[in-house]
Formats: C-alpha cells, sequence, structure tokens
C-alpha cells in the first residue's frame, strides 16, 4: 500500500530580505469579510526580525486607506534605515510613501503629522512645481492627488533617494494622458535624507531640460535614454560611460539572479529562472532592432538597470512564505 503523498506546502504570502539581511519586509494573507459578510483577501505586512522571525512590528499605516491595500514594492536602504514603500490601493489608486526607522523594527512616516498620513507623492510633485513654475493646480491627478512618483536607486551613502517623475499637465482628473500635451518623463530629483528635503544638483537640472521632450517620445525612443545615477553626499559629478555602467548592472544583475534562485527550489526556481530567460531574449530582440551603436549600449545599460531594480524592489519578485509545518499531532486535531 503506498503512503499518503505529502501535503505540498501552502503559500501564504511573500517577502522581500533587507541589504544587509537583518530583516525581512512580509506581506501575508489576511482573508477578512465585508459588511455584507463576502470574504475578501486583504493583506497585512510586517518588519520581521531575520534572527527571531518572531520578533515582528507591523508596517506603520499600512490600512491608513479604505478597502483592500496590496504592496507593489519596497526599496529598502542600503543602510537599512529607510523604506521607499509603493502601495495599490484599488483600481487606478496608487501611492508612495518614505518610512525612516524609529527603534529596533518601529518605523515611521517621514511625512505624518499627528494622526495623518501624507504621501510622498505630493510633496515631491509640489518640489516639480516649484522648480518648473507649474501650478500644483495643472498636474494630472485624481482624487488622492498626482501618481507615477518611482525611485530609480539609492545612493550608496544613503543619503539619496533618487526618483523619477513622470506625468501629465493638462490639469485632468486622467492619470493615462500621456497622449496629450504638456507633460513630463524622467523628470530627475533627490529626498536628501540628511537635510530631510528634496533637491537637485547640477547633474540632475541638466538631464531635466528634456524631460517634456520625453514625455512625448515613443517607447522605443525611450528605451535609448539612460537616466543619470544617484550621487552620494560631498561626491557630486558626471556618471561613469554607458559601457562602465551596464557592466556594472550586469555584475549586480548575475549575482542577484544567484542569489535569488538560491533561495527559491522547485516550481518557484523554475519559473523565476523562465522569467530571467525571457527578459534576457526580450533585451536581445529590442537591442538588434537599434542600429546606432551608442543609442543601443544606453538601451541596454537601462534595460538592466530597470531590470534590476525589479528584481530587488518589486513585489512581483519577492520570495514566498509558506505556511508552518504541522506536526502530525495539529493535522490530528485539525476539524
Amino acid at each position: 500500500m503506498l503512503a499518503k503523498a505529502e501535503e505540498p506546502p501552502k503559500e501564504i504570502g511573500r517577502k522581500v530580505e533587507s541589504p544587509k539581511g537583518t530583516f525581512f519586509l512580509e506581506e501575508l494573507d489576511a482573508p477578512t469579510k465585508n459588511e455584507l459578510g463576502e470574504r475578501i483577501d486583504d493583506k497585512e505586512v510586517w518588519i520581521v526580525s531575520a534572527k527571531d522571525p518572531a520578533t515582528r512590528e507591523p508596517l506603520p499605516d499600512f490600512h491608513e486607506n479604505e478597502g483592500i491595500d496590496v504592496l507593489q514594492g519596497a526599496a529598502i536602504s542600503p543602510d537599512e534605515n529607510w523604506i521607499f514603500v509603493s502601495q495599490h490601493h484599488g483600481s487606478g489608486r496608487n501611492s508612495t510613501y518614505l518610512l525612516h526607522r524609529k527603534d529596533g523594527l518601529k518605523f515611521e512616516d517621514v511625512f505624518k503629522t499627528g494622526d495623518a498620513r501624507e504621501r510622498f507623492d505630493d510633496p515631491a510633485w509640489k518640489f516639480f512645481c516649484k522648480n518648473e513654475g507649474v501650478p500644483f493646480a495643472k498636474v494630472d491627478k485624481n482624487d488622492d492627488g498626482p501618481m507615477q512618483v518611482t525611485l530609480l536607486e539609492w545612493s550608496e551613502d544613503s543619503g539619496r533617494l533618487l526618483i523619477d517623475l513622470h506625468g501629465g499637465l493638462t490639469g485632468r482628473d486622467d492619470l493615462r494622458s500621456d497622449d496629450k500635451k504638456p507633460g513630463v518623463s524622467l523628470w530627475l530629483a533627490y529626498y536628501n535624507t540628511k537635510t530631510s528635503k528634496f533637491e537637485l544638483t547640477d547633474k540632475l537640472r541638466k538631464w531635466n531640460k528634456g524631460a517634456r521632450k520625453r514625455w512625448m517620445a515613443s517607447e522605443a525612443q525611450s528605451a535609448g535614454f539612460l537616466p543619470p545615477s544617484a550621487e552620494t553626499i560631498g561626491h557630486e559629478g558626471a556618471d561613469a560611460p554607458a559601457a562602465e555602467r551596464l557592466k556594472k548592472y550586469q555584475t549586480e544583475l548575475a549575482a542577484m539572479v544567484e542569489r535569488r534562485k538560491a533561495q527559491l527550489e522547485g516550481a518557484e526556481r523554475a519559473e523565476f529562472e523562465k522569467k530571467e530567460s525571457e527578459w534576457h531574449d526580450k533585451l536581445e530582440d529590442d537591442a538588434a532592432k537599434i542600429k546606432d551603436p551608442a543609442k543601443q549600449l544606453g538601451m541596454r545599460a537601462r534595460s538592466t538597470w530597470y531590470h534590476l531594480i525589479d528584481v530587488r524592489d518589486d513585489s512581483d519578485y519577492w520570495l514566498p512564505v509558506y505556511e508552518e509545518a504541522k506536526s502530525e499531532e495539529q493535522k490530528q486535531s485539525r476539524p
């Protein structure tokens, strides 16, 4: 008589490891019921000690908004004292928040005043408006406010957060107005964690002069735009050549992919390897369409950099969390 097959572990969430490996950010399934008594698939998010998973703190204000909340991604600074959170609240409703370590695993919202939580998106776009002479009312937004603030990179000293602003300037409440003028794409700025202020450097000011032209550029044209990398405080200046940056990103991506594969098993590892192969094949296909060597190099560096960001920060690439294995006694007592 054949022994009963072991039940495969049940996946109950996902997690991402901090740069130094001291904690995880963990999103778990938390089923609940709505006012009608219908089951809804809610989530809860915890900051969890890697040494002692029983030691954990809730991600602050995760359920500040009504409805279902889901993490789209989280970028943890190299010194592990800052977390840039991308959150989805429902159809057409997304936002970003910046958290700072208060003590141990406790973090707090940087822009929170009293009990009121403020999104990172609003002050970021207001900084844009101040520098570009654009009324805030002209920034396309919905009831929650403007969106499309994307993290590109933490500086190596954790002193600067490099962000990308993309959006229309038509004053409409339609955030999907890429075909309407005017607008900006890849308008870059820093949030300085030492001064707690947004700022520009000469490198970013020069780059931002082309933001309005990039708004109407085709996807193929945009692929060749390699944005500046983050400058550490006190070491501002020009970027390394594109070829040097590409080599750096390829090395970092290869190390990250190998680490991720070592953390995955079975079907999850196979799926991750498949996604990596598909990304690489698409990169080669897209690069073959660009005949200009300089533009092709820029496209390869940009694509590799952006994919590195996705693998590191996007929740689609996080590690699975499984339900703890039950003992035979627990299995038998199950109703």
